[in-house]
């Protein structure tokens, strides 16, 4: 492969908690809100999930309907990339514990938070004070909370979204790679015709992004494709059993499950306030 000759990135910088964050967090700081990712490195510690505990979140004889990648790795909720199939609940517990080396068939599955997850989450501060954030909130889980299940090597592709969001990893490993909404310009986002407009045409940003310092065939892959990607300043962090991260609204990013993974996503919407002050990027 011949070399690139477009200008490198410097590689991205590690997401940090900020200083004197120690005591567990009960609210999103105004310093982030809507400005900037968070990490929360084990805010909640007390609600992670052993293997041996997901069977007790579903019925037995459930049957769920799962994504599936057509490219067995990259899942966006959009019928040009993935298709959906109905499978028993045991079969989506099995396949949370397989290795990615050993993946066949990678799968991915949404549902409402379970009423005793739900009381868990509830008990802890940050919940109730984001509870009061979404329209009616009343210090509840938001009923637009979802519970996410991944194969060990699944990604979902960069992306936005247009709300605000807290992601709670309850069980393995996550990677994500957050870019602030002033890099969407070189994020080569889709028109809406090839591609739903919030999501990006490139694939591989994590990879190339963590092996930039090895000059690796992924960033030189990523940057030959998409060489204004060169011009982004992007964070990674990668998330345990017990850590959430906080994205704001219109940051687009890149999520990879490391290992099989169980997390829940918590999203409230943006006041008049920040929608008036939207990039207009978010606007399509």
């Amino acid at each position: 492969m011949a070399t690139s000759t477009v200008r490198r990135p410097e590689p991205a910088p590690v997401l940090a908690p900020p200083a004197g964050s120690g005591d567990k967090p009960t609210a999103i700081p105004r310093t982030h809100r809507n400005e900037l990712p968070l990490f929360l490195p084990q805010a909640f510690a007390s609600v992670t999930l052993s293997i041996d505990a997901l069977p007790k979140l579903f019925s037995a004889n459930e049957k769920v309907t799962v994504l599936r990648a057509d490219d067995n790795v990259h899942f966006l909720d959009d019928d040009r990339y993935a298709t959906r199939e109905e499978i028993p609940i045991a079969d989506l517990l099995a396949n949370l514990d397989i290795d990615a080396d050993q993946q066949a068939r990678r799968m991915y599955y949404r549902t409402a938070v379970p009423p005793e997850l739900a009381r868990r989450l509830e008990a802890e501060p940050l919940i109730r004070s984001v509870g009061n954030s979404y329209s009616g909130g009343d210090g509840t889980l938001s009923p637009l909370a979802r519970l996410w299940s991944s194969s060990s090597g699944s990604v979902t592709p960069l992306h936005y979204d247009k709300c605000h969001g807290l992601l709670i990893q309850l069980h393995g490993h996550k990677r994500f790679i957050i870019f602030p909404r002033t890099d969407a310009r070189n994020c080569y986002l889709h028109n809406g015709i090839t591609g739903p407009t919030h999501a990006s045409r490139a694939r591989g940003t994590d990879r190339a992004f963590m092996d930039l310092a090895e000059s690796s065939e992924a960033a030189t892959t990523l940057l030959d494709a998409y060489p204004k990607f060169a011009d982004t300043t992007p964070w990674v962090v990668t998330l345990a059993p017990g850590d959430a991260v906080y994205t704001p609204p219109g940051f687009l990013h890149e999520v990879t499950s490391i290992t099989a993974s169980v997390s829940v996503t918590v999203p409230w919407d943006m006041t008049p306030a920040e929608l008036d002050d939207r990039p207009a990027f978010m606007a399509f």
